[in-house]
């Protein structure tokens, strides 16, 4: 039976969709970002606008992400199982894409790796995305519309096709769902700008790439009261540019393999140097050019952002998805089409600590029931239920539900110090 497109996008689904409920067996865990995300969406369900359970605005989160869940609990209510339902049909939906997108470009750069290869790309971008995305973030929704907005700048920019709407709106879709959209904004439209720079179209569209989004972007922001989310200027920045470089270069490893003995440098490494070497000569997949400049092109305007901007964690983690779910499989297939036995084995590798995560962080299920009773905020069980009439206090059981308070750090005004 070959392995067709929709095979492996539908396997790739199976595989996340998997993985993700093992991880949410009993509830999912939640930070006050998570928490800001679920207040905004029982809020607007609830008729009282994008704001936290204590009637303060959410300044700090675009509202896209808050406004899907929003659908869900019109639909079933404000439960701890609604909102890893929702979440989880994200992740089973983002390996679906991802798959596809990457199917595209290997049959656009004429690479055939072997079927087993190809499974190996599966498994790992399944896995992936079902391990770094255990948390209710933006992130979900937005690994959903990033592999649609570089399908159509692919299409633009090497197989020559229209796609002018679609790309400016899914580029709308970027910066309301994740601040960090702007830097995928960014590195699209020098894509499409640079790919046709002898064009006055292609950089006229480059230039609405970037600008429609941000446009739209600004207005929501004015409209939401949003405008003094963050401290933005030169030298604002928590950390010190240099350690920012550090982390930007590090975080990716770190979701690759374990960081011991240096392996997560020594990782993100040499996965830059093959993307690299794999990117230049006269036989250089498009591929692999198009995924190396994508990725150091958002790889930088990240860095500004953070320099730009007071953000509370360092760059890594869900900051730097888009690193590993677009060079590891493109570099693996590259290596597979040249030499088989390597791109299979070092993709192989590479799902090993995939696996490793994923049964040490199943087992974390089993401790849920201390966590909750250590610390409530930091859980909510599929019986959890949540609303603005208990904001603080201990969980609350009321029949087969469990009353639970939001977690008070969330409740932010901006986020300077």
């Amino acid at each position: 039976m070959p392995l067709t497109t929709h095979r492996l996008s539908a396997l790739a689904a199976a595989v996340a969709l998997a993985a993700y409920a093992a991880l949410h067996w009993t509830g999912t865990e939640m930070i006050a970002d998570s928490w800001a995300y679920w207040e905004g969406a029982v809020s607007l369900a609830t008729g009282h606008g994008y704001t936290y359970f204590s009637g303060n605005r959410i300044e700090a989160w675009p509202p896209l992400y808050s406004a899907y869940l929003s659908l869900w609990v019109l639909a079933f209510g404000p439960h701890g199982w609604v909102l890893t339902v929702a979440t989880g049909l994200l992740i089973g939906l983002q390996a679906a894409l991802w798959l596809r997108l990457l199917r595209r470009m290997a049959l656009d750069s004429n690479l055939a790796p072997s079927a087993a290869t190809w499974i190996l790309v599966t498994v790992f971008v399944a896995l992936f995305l079902a391990g770094h995305e255990r948390y209710p973030f933006a992130q979900s929704l937005l690994y959903v519309i990033l592999p649609l907005f570089l399908e159509a700048a692919w299409r633009i920019v090497v197989r020559r096709e229209n796609r002018a709407v679609r790309l400016v709106a899914l580029g709308i879709l970027l910066p309301l769902t994740h601040t960090t959209g702007l830097a995928f904004l960014g590195a699209g439209a020098v894509l499409v700008g640079w790919g046709g720079w002898r064009s006055p179209r292609r950089l006229g569209l480059a230039a609405l790439t970037l600008a429609v989004p941000a446009a739209a972007w600004i207005g929501v922001r004015l409209a939401l009261g949003q405008t003094g989310s963050h401290c933005v200027g030169w030298g604002v920045g928590r950390y010190a540019p240099l350690e920012y470089a550090v982390q930007l270069f590090t975080g990716p490893g770190r979701t690759i393999v374990p960081d011991r003995f240096g392996t997560a440098i020594l990782a993100v490494a040499a996965l830059w140097i093959a993307a690299l070497a794999l990117s230049f000569g006269r036989n250089a997949p498009p591929a692999a050019r198009f995924a190396t400049a994508f990725c150091a092109l958002v790889a930088g305007a990240i860095y500004a952002l953070f320099n730009l901007a007071w953000i509370y964690v360092p760059i890594g983690g869900r900051f730097v998805l888009f690193l590993p779910l677009l060079l590891v499989p493109v570099v693996g297939l590259a290596l597979a089409a040249r030499a088989p036995r390597l791109g299979a084995g070092l993709l192989a590798l590479l799902v090993l600590p995939q696996l490793y995560w994923l049964g040490v962080w199943t087992l974390d299920q089993r401790k849920t029931g201390e966590l909750f009773a250590r610390q409530p905020t930091a859980f909510l069980p599929h019986d959890g239920y949540a609303t603005r009439e208990h904001l603080k206090g201990p969980p609350l059981r009321q029949g087969s539900r469990l009353l639970v308070a939001p977690d008070p750090e969330a409740q932010t005004d901006g986020d300077c110090h």
